[in-house]
């Protein structure tokens, strides 16, 4: 069973699993009119093991996708897991 933080508490207590901070990121861009997309990805291609948002730039016409995975401490903005086996975007 999976469960889900809602925002107050992932922002009072500054914790969540991947899928909690991709949800809050992803709400957070599209509130201010960003395209989003949500990355899954598979480090030994037989389950899914990861999810994170992915931003959509520029805000008009974009043109490419930064990911943001949140839950990767010290990681900048474009940061990703280079030993994915496997991966899925989808447009939120």
């Amino acid at each position: 069973t999976d469960l889900y933080m809602d925002v107050t508490t992932i922002l009072a207590t500054g914790a969540g699993d991947c899928d909690d901070l991709c949800v809050l990121f992803a709400s957070l861009l599209k509130s201010v009119g960003f395209q989003v997309g949500a990355k899954i990805i598979s480090l030994d291609g037989q389950r899914w093991a990861h999810i994170y948002p992915v931003v959509m730039v520029p805000k008009t016409n974009p043109t490419r996708q930064i990911p943001l995975d949140a839950t990767e401490t010290g990681k900048r903005p474009g940061w990703e897991f280079s030993r994915a086996a496997a991966s899925r975007t989808f447009q939120l």
